[in-house]
Formats: C-alpha cells, sequence, structure tokens
C-alpha cells in the first residue's frame, strides 16, 4: 500500500491511515531515523514490548526486500550466476549460487567477523566481486 504522498512543495505527507495502521497515531512524538536510502518513523521513548516489535516489523521488511533482491538477481541471470543471501535460523546466513548451497555462516561466527569490521553486505560484495572477476576470465 502506499500512504506517502509528495505535495506541490515536494514535501512528504504521511496519509493518516498510514499512521493508524503502524499504532504510531496515538503517539505523542515520534523518533526519525535516517539510513542510506531509507527513512524509519518510531515512537519516541518506547518500552521493550514496543522495541520488540519493530524489531520483529523491521526483521519482516529486511527479510522481503531480501528476497526481492535475490528473485529479481535469479530472473535477470542465468541459475548458474545467480547469487542468494538467506538466514539461517541462529541469525547466520546461507549463500547460494543458482540454487546450490556454497558456504553457510552461523550467526557467532557474523558476530565475530562484524566486530572486525566485515559485515554480510562487505561479505556479499566480495563474493559478487570475485565471480565477476572469473566471468572476465
Amino acid at each position: 500500500m502506499n500512504f506517502v504522498k509528495y505535495n506541490e512543495k515536494n514535501h512528504i505527507e504521511i496519509q493518516p491511515a498510514a499512521l493508524v495502521l503502524s499504532g504510531l497515531d496515538q503517539a505523542e512524538r515520534l523518533e526519525m531515523h535516517t539510513l542510506d536510502g531509507a527513512l524509519v518513523l518510531l515512537k519516541d521513548d518506547m518500552d521493550e514490548f514496543e522495541q520488540v516489535h519493530a524489531i520483529t516489523a523491521l526483521s519482516r521488511l529486511a527479510e522481503g526486500l531480501k528476497r526481492d533482491v535475490c528473485a529479481r538477481h535469479f530472473e535477470n541471470a542465468p541459475n548458474e550466476d545467480a547469487l542468494c543471501v538467506e538466514d539461517t535460523e541462529d541469525g547466520g546466513i546461507l549463500v547460494s549460487i543458482g540454487g546450490t548451497d556454497l558456504f553457510e555462516l552461523s550467526g557467532s561466527t557474523l558476530e565475530e567477523l562484524e566486530e572486525c569490521g566485515l559485515s554480510v553486505e562487505l561479505l556479499v560484495n566480495l563474493l559478487l566481486d570475485l565471480m565477476e572477476d572469473e566471468d572476465e576470465d
């Protein structure tokens, strides 16, 4: 559903229905987080229960975006070249190409890599670079 609209002054308006559906219509104040390519509105001063709900909702959004990226990649590339990264039950990732599992990293291994400055995004980008280098050879 599309609830955001631009007015003639190029400002964003959030439709009241979107605020009601999200439960943000009851909040006294909202907190806006600016991310690279995204904005997130949250209730200001959330309790732990509300934070868990927000984390769950954001995780569902992230999963949906990852599925979209994988689906587009599979549509636009031959199966043998398609790279897909999926979450595992322990918080890790499973990396596959064209439906063939390459490797799996546990959640604890990912945490250790991130502590060293290697994010999942960087890891995936490194894999894509390696795949492109092999294609050029």
